[in-house]
């Protein structure tokens, strides 16, 4: 919401706003001191996630934020993208990792974004890469967050899912994957999902 009508409807003001720069775009740790009219109450806001989205809408493909030292810690966020891909027997498809972390476990394609790349066009580049097919997105399941470690590097993830169809190709495994399989729902292995965020995906598509 605009800050005038914010305050109208809840009797909050924006008190301070601190935004910190990475690089060549916009990073997302940034705070606002929320400061209640009636009680003084200072209140603390962490608009990561809002100034993520933002960047991602004008096509910023934002993988690195640091977070600023008001906040007292530094980390990383990396973006990725995953297509939830079914069809028209309502099965998903799932790979199997051939890379740690959570070797063998089944995951969703896809991966994170490049700097700059949009997440669409990015998922669109991960699946060639990874099963050799063309995909039609047809819309945003939802945005769920996560952790990723590797080589001793923990990184919070911002993890997009999108609804897709196979247009073209034939199906193989490719870069990272050892095998595709598609899932009925009843079928799923719930005790080999890879990823905190792709069993939240599953449950959002049994929802449907």
């Amino acid at each position: 919401r605009d800050s005038a009508n914010y305050s109208r409807t809840s009797q909050w003001h924006i008190h301070q706003v601190n935004i910190w720069e990475c690089g060549s775009f916009t990073s997302a740790p940034c705070k606002a001191e929320l400061l209640h009219s009636n009680t003084s109450e200072t209140v603390r806001y962490n608009l990561m996630v809002f100034f993520v989205i933002q960047n991602l809408s004008m096509g910023v493909g934002m993988t690195q934020i640091l977070y600023g030292p008001r906040l007292g810690k530094e980390g990383q966020l990396r973006v990725g993208c995953s297509a939830v891909i079914f069809d028209d027997k309502k099965r998903i498809l799932l790979t199997k990792r051939a890379v740690e972390p959570k070797k063998n476990y089944w995951d969703f394609p896809g991966g994170f974004l490049e700097e700059g790349e949009h997440p669409q066009d990015g998922l669109k580049r991960e699946i060639s890469e990874e099963l050799g097919v063309k995909i039609k997105i047809i819309k945003m399941l939802g945005i769920f967050m996560d952790n990723y470690r590797t080589n001793g590097v923990n990184a919070s993830t911002l993890n997009i899912y999108y609804l897709v169809k196979i247009i073209h190709g034939q199906l193989k495994p490719m870069s990272d994957i050892t095998a595709v399989r598609w899932f009925r729902k009843e079928k799923l292995p719930p005790k080999k999902i890879a990823f905190k965020s792709n069993i939240q995906a599953i449950k959002a598509w049994l929802k449907m």
